[in-house]
């Protein structure tokens, strides 16, 4: 089964969860006000999107990225405290900071077929099991229900080993209302289920990374300076303009936000930080081969 919790919980909570299943719900997480602003928002930009997919992505599932521009409300789920300190206390112990990796609208029509299951870790050349190098979120901007097609999830699958695929029925659908999200990490086996309903069924996913790999979803052409200006700095920096760690995404020898400050206000041409170097110390080394 998907573990679930209340919006009350606590980080420590779904990272055990995430530890031992390798998934969780967290019911009505994002307030019905966010939601109801999303959904406003979602609203035309779906209907100017159309269902050119490959199978994989959903013959009848309209997708689109560039979330944060397109449906501003999103930003609050993209920078919920809950969901930033569960990316923390699952990814840091091998980062000095971490990334938005991917976000996309999947949006299922009724008659769409179930997604092949997959590893997120997949698109890394990285043996299974490893350390979580994606903690992934989905949340329902609709109702997840088992008939109009709630993501497909094989608890524990995180454990398996690199070969091993799951068997016919072993994968749950996530059944959660409007305003829940699934977390749930990179080695978990997962994918779109079939809607049944006679309804579409809405979700946003968010994924989030080690800075130090690339992204999924190239974040810096879907949003360039001129439009990274206008979000707050902290999602500027969540969004790859930032150290990815010591020495490492620099540019003219200072921070990338550099570059969406017209004043230029910083003149140092410092490569890292106190801060950036005491993290980096700290680091457990991933260990590759035997």
């Amino acid at each position: 089964m998907i573990p679930k919790v209340g919006p009350d919980t606590t980080a420590d909570e779904v990272v055990g969860h995430l530890q031992d299943a390798g998934c969780v719900i967290v019911e009505s997480l994002a307030s019905d006000e966010v939601m109801d602003r999303i959904g406003a928002e979602l609203e035309p930009a779906l209907a100017e999107t159309g269902t050119n997919n490959t199978k994989f992505s959903g013959l009848r599932t309209k997708r689109f990225n560039g979330v944060l521009s397109r449906v501003p409300a999103s930003h609050e789920l993209a920078l919920q405290p809950l969901v930033l300190e569960v990316a923390g206390q699952m990814l840091l112990p091998y980062c000095t900071n971490f990334q938005l990796n991917y976000e996309g609208i999947m949006h299922l029509m009724p008659g769409e077929s179930a997604q092949k299951l997959h590893r997120d870790s997949f698109i890394y050349p990285i043996r299974q099991p490893a350390p979580a190098n994606t903690i992934a979120t989905m949340w329902a901007a609709s109702d997840f229900t088992a008939e109009n097609g709630g993501t497909l999830i094989v608890p524990g699958s995180h454990r398996w080993d690199h070969d091993h695929h799951p068997a016919p029925g072993q994968a749950i659908s996530t059944e959660m209302p409007r305003g829940s999200v699934v977390i749930y990490q990179s080695g978990i086996f997962h994918g779109a289920g079939p809607n049944v309903s006679d309804a579409p069924r809405s979700g946003i996913a968010l994924h989030y990374n080690f800075a130090w790999l690339r992204q999924e979803l190239n974040m810096y052409l879907m949003y360039p300076p001129d439009v990274a200006r206008t979000f707050s700095p902290k999602l500027q920096r969540l969004i790859g303009y930032d150290f990815a760690g010591p020495y490492l995404g620099f540019i003219d020898g200072g921070s990338p936000q550099q570059l969406l400050d017209d004043r230029r206000t910083s003149e140092t041409r410092e490569r890292t930080t106190p801060q950036l170097d005491e993290a980096y110390e700290a680091l457990e080394p991933i260990r590759f081969g035997p």
